[in-house]
C-alpha cells in the first residue's frame, strides 16, 4: 500500500514538473498595416484636389488676362476720343482769341457720293437703267439733244426715257479728260456740262451727262451723236 501511494505521488510530481504546451497567439495586425488603405485613398485625394485646383488656376490667369487686355482696349479708346475732344476744343479756343470763326470746308449741295456714281456707271453698261429710280429727284428733267426734249418727268417716265441710251456700245467711259469736258462746255450745248456733271460716253460716241442736286439726279442730258455737241 505504502509503495503504492509513493508512486503515485512521484508520478503526480512528474506529471506537473512537464512542460505545458503554450497557445499561440493570433498574429496581430500593427496600426501601420490598417492604416494602408487609408493612406492610398488619401493620396488619390489629394491628387485629384491638386489637378482642380490647377485647373482652376489656370482659368482665373485666361480669365484675368482677357479682363486685363478688355481695360486696357477701352481705356486706349477712351483715351483716343478724349485727345480729338481736346483738340477740336484747342482749335475752338484758338479761334475765340483771334476773334476769328473757325473755316468749314465747303461743300456742294450738287455734289453726289461715289455710290451714285458707281450706281450710275453700273446701270448704264448693263442698260439696268431702272436701278437710278431710287437715286432720282422727283420731278427730274430729261434732255434729249437735237429735240425738244421730254422736260420734266417723274422717275418711272425717266427711266423709261433713258431706253434711249441702250443703243450705245460698252464699255462707257466715265473718266474723260478735262479737255473734251472743256470741249463740250464751249458748245452748242454747254449749258448741260456744269462743273458738278458726271459725263459718260460709249464706245460709238453716245454721251450721257448726270446734273445733281443735294446729292440726287436733277437731270439727265442724252445724244447718240458726240458731234453734235
Amino acid at each position: 500500500m505504502d509503495f503504492d501511494l509513493k508512486q503515485a505521488v512521484d508520478e503526480d510530481v512528474r506529471i506537473k514538473q512537464q512542460p505545458q504546451p503554450t497557445m499561440q497567439s493570433a498574429p496581430q495586425t500593427s496600426d501601420k498595416d490598417m492604416n494602408q488603405p487609408h493612406s492610398s485613398k488619401t493620396g488619390r485625394l489629394k491628387k485629384i484636389l491638386t489637378i482642380v485646383l490647377a485647373v482652376l488656376l489656370l482659368g482665373g490667369l485666361g480669365y484675368g488676362s482677357w479682363w486685363y487686355y478688355q481695360q486696357q482696349s477701352e481705356l486706349k479708346r477712351q483715351s483716343e476720343a478724349r485727345i480729338l475732344e481736346l483738340e477740336r476744343e484747342n482749335a475752338a479756343l484758338q479761334a475765340q482769341i483771334l476773334n476769328v470763326e473757325p473755316v468749314e470746308e465747303e461743300t456742294s449741295d450738287q455734289a453726289a457720293s461715289e455710290a451714285v456714281l458707281a450706281s450710275i456707271r453700273g446701270a448704264i453698261d448693263t442698260n439696268n437703267h431702272a436701278a437710278l429710280e431710287g437715286y432720282m429727284n422727283n420731278p427730274v428733267t430729261i434732255i434729249l439733244a437735237a429735240s425738244e426734249g421730254l422736260g420734266e418727268v417723274s422717275p418711272v417716265e425717266a427711266v423709261e426715257a433713258m431706253a434711249y441710251l441702250a443703243g450705245g456700245e460698252g464699255p462707257w467711259d466715265f473718266a474723260l479728260s478735262a479737255d473734251e469736258i472743256t470741249q463740250y462746255q464751249s458748245g452748242d450745248y454747254s449749258e448741260y456740262f456744269t462743273q458738278s456733271s458726271y459725263v459718260g460716253r460709249s464706245v460709238n460716241n453716245y454721251v450721257v451727262v448726270f446734273d445733281f442736286a443735294d446729292g440726287a439726279i436733277a437731270s439727265v442730258f442724252m445724244t447718240n451723236d458726240a458731234g453734235l455737241l
